[in-house]
């Protein structure tokens, strides 16, 4: 389960995470389980730790609806972010992982463990890069170029539009919004 991950970063951070229940049936063992009912302070920083970019696409734009406070990226202390990074909001940066210089990681993309990416790459919203994935430099928006692409094949639509193409924050496909 992928919010573990996310937890595990934020113990090594020294933070006390809250694990919010948005759809029944989360793991029981997660620390200072709630539900989402039980949120008081909807100005509290949060990150999404799911992960299907599906998931997190869709639950980004019902969470900005919701009227909770603009998300907070994450990045596990033993991750290697060049300063000349540009992260998104809602963005995670999970262990291991290394971020190479002039880089754009768009909001609510996760970079997973052990993941190398190359300079100059740019992930877009909500995109996943998973686990020990290497990608070379100059990689850009490669999420809608296949989108784009496929938009012409013969096979039905609803493959590739079930993820929004535009952060529920700032509205931006090409997070961070700056």
């Amino acid at each position: 389960m992928f919010a573990w991950e996310v937890v595990e970063s934020c113990r090594r951070l020294g933070m006390t995470p809250v694990c919010v229940d948005n759809y029944g049936g989360a793991d029981a063992r997660l620390p200072n389980l709630i539900s989402l009912t039980e949120v008081a302070d909807r100005d509290t920083p949060w990150i999404l730790g799911m992960a299907k970019a599906q998931y997190r696409s869709q639950a980004s734009v019902a969470i900005a609806a919701s009227g909770f406070a603009e998300p907070t990226s994450l990045i596990d202390p033993t991750a290697v972010v060049a300063s000349t990074v540009e992260v998104g909001h809602g963005a995670y940066v999970n262990s291991l992982a290394v971020v190479a210089s002039n880089s754009r990681l768009g909001c609510h993309s996760h970079v997973n463990r052990s993941v190398s990416v190359g300079h100059d790459c740019k992930i877009g919203f909500a995109a996943s890069v998973c686990a020990g994935a290497v990608l070379a430099g100059f990689v850009d928006d490669w999420r809608r170029r296949i989108r784009r692409c496929w938009s012409h094949h013969p096979a039905p639509a609803e493959h590739w539009c079930w993820i929004h193409h535009w952060c529920g924050i700032c509205r931006d496909q090409r997070c961070p919004s700056g």
